[in-house]
């Protein structure tokens, strides 16, 4: 039996009635209790459902944070493995270009020998390499060049470079060799 508000206001208690009231009020609290419980399962669920969301998603965060940064080091990496490359390349050149040097200022340079020092020159240029080539009365930087001979000379200021045995070279701000300098002290 169904009960509406207008049922409900014309019903009459007596008791022959009371026992089937009695019935449909314990099963429509029960239909009640169902209804409360499933709700209250269907709440849980969502609960969890939206934290596992939650998990994934902070998972998905940080995957994807762990795939750009190892981008960033692969670039990273390949960068200093082609710069790498290139000072070593270029630290076999150097004793060349030295030697290339020393005849020019012995003055034993043809102009065949010219035109290879300058094309070695130009090639330095073209690769971004700096040459370090201090002059005599500099002060002396260790961040650049190397002290191989201290020289003592009270009429000299010190710490100041005296002769520049190897000019120096660096690409940015890597050092392929340091000039290698005497130095008044």
């Amino acid at each position: 039996m169904v009960f509406d508000t207008e049922n409900i206001k014309n019903l009459e208690f007596n008791e022959e009635n009371f026992e089937e009231l009695k019935n449909n009020a314990i099963a429509i609290i029960d239909e009640v209790k169902e209804a409360h419980t499933a709700i209250h399962d269907s709440n849980a669920m969502m609960t969890e459902q939206v934290k596992t969301l939650g998990d994934l998603n902070d998972k998905y965060l940080r995957a994807l944070a762990d795939y750009q940064n190892l981008q960033k080091r692969t670039v990273t990496q390949v960068s200093n493995s082609k710069l790498d490359g290139k000072v070593s390349l270029l630290k076999d050149i150097l004793p060349i270009i030295d030697d290339f040097e020393k005849a020019k200022d012995a003055g034993e340079f043809s102009e065949g020998v010219e035109i290879i020092y300058n094309k070695f020159m130009n090639m330095l240029q073209t690769n971004n390499v700096e040459v370090i080539n201090p002059k005599e009365g500099d002060a002396f930087d260790d961040t650049v060049e190397e002290a191989v001979a201290a020289i003592p000379n009270p009429d000299k200021e010190k710490n100041t470079v005296c002769y520049v045995q190897f000019k120096g070279y660096k690409i940015g701000d890597r050092i392929i060799r340091y000039a290698k300098v005497g130095v008044y002290v």
